[in-house]
């Protein structure tokens, strides 16, 4: 399989920090074929920063009118020259066994059209914090380095971001590209589609990025999908290929039971009552009569059991945590 590798930058207003990025892609152990830095409408100065940075042999700089994040990576997409894809957003930065790991995970296993990794988030005022795979999902790695069901650990053990991904262009041309009508998690259900078909991933348990959360996030100054939201969009992606329900089911059955617990916190019963209505079979089966019950009661008489089943909650997670 080629090894030819595009990196895609999308970039707005990143004037203060696109060289940073751009210096830790040019600073891998083996360096990639083209990166393409697609300047999605900025108004300081991001283009005299990509033009001062000089290597053009091999950043290319596309100027377009705002079409969002997601908007950007699609017109990387569509301009890309390599086999293989890498994402980094202007202000993240990679370290330099990125693109050396994530290809020889890629070259052990022919197979294999995508391969993720784990990160550190560095937040401006704190220190920074692994995101990846957990002890728990690690014990289910092939080889040390190949999950076989991304959906089994595809949750808060083992969150991909943007920046970690290597993916086959084999998977954009079979599950399409980033959704441009989605503001938030286009990343997640962009995961969630090519899982469906590819299950099958490969891992690099060593951080190979820094996400850098700013005040000016896109994550921080955007409203986050309902919890009842995101399970509706699930199952629709679910009904999109043969079998959907069956290898998403681990994933649902996990992200329903965390809308359990907000819908819990909140006293939310007209999610709770639609979500007995449109997906009765990922409501857990333990909860199932006592949320059922709470769905049914008018607001003052629910709150007094709302707080008795949160009560057990801590109870049953306390109970499996076991002894410290």
């Amino acid at each position: 399989m080629s090894r030819r590798v595009s990196v895609i930058i999308p970039a707005y207003n990143a004037a203060g920090f696109i060289r940073a990025a751009l210096d830790s892609v040019c600073a891998q152990t083996v360096l990639p074929d083209e990166i393409l830095v697609i300047d999605d409408g900025s108004t300081d100065g991001t283009a005299g920063e990509v033009a001062d940075f000089g290597r053009t042999d091999l950043v290319r700089y596309i100027h377009q009118k705002n079409l969002g994040v997601s908007g950007a990576r699609n017109a990387g997409l569509d301009l890309a020259t390599g086999d293989w894809i890498a994402f980094l957003d202007a202000d993240d930065v990679w370290l330099p066994p990125r693109l050396e790991l994530a290809l020889a995970v890629a070259d052990r296993y022919p197979d294999l059209l995508w391969v993720g990794a784990a990160s550190d988030e560095v937040p401006l005022t704190k220190p920074p914090v692994r995101r990846g795979a957990s002890a728990r999902a690690l014990t289910m790695l092939v080889d040390g380095c190949v999950f076989e069901n991304i959906f089994e650990v595809f949750h808060r053990d083992c969150l991909f971001l943007p920046l970690t991904m290597f993916l086959h262009r084999r998977c954009f041309e079979e599950v399409g590209r980033f959704d441009p009508g989605l503001l938030h998690r286009e990343d997640v259900d962009l995961w969630v589609r090519i899982g469906l078909r590819y299950p099958r991933v490969g891992y690099v348990t060593e951080p190979l990025g820094r996400y850098i959360r700013r005040p000016e996030s896109l994550t921080n100054r955007l409203a986050p999908m309902s919890t009842l939201d995101m399970v509706r969009h699930l199952r629709r992606r679910a009904g999109e290929v043969p079998n959907g329900e069956r290898i998403l089911r681990p994933y649902a059955l996990w992200m329903t039971r965390e809308a359990c617990k907000v819908w819990l916190h909140q006293g939310a019963r007209t999610e709770l009552r639609a979500a007995f209505e449109e997906f009765p079979d990922w409501i857990p089966a333990r909860w199932n009569a006592s949320l059922r019950l709470l769905a049914s009661l008018p607001a003052f008489a629910g709150k007094g059991l709302a707080r008795l089943l949160r009560a057990r909650l801590r109870v049953l997670g306390r109970s499996r945590a076991g002894p410290r």
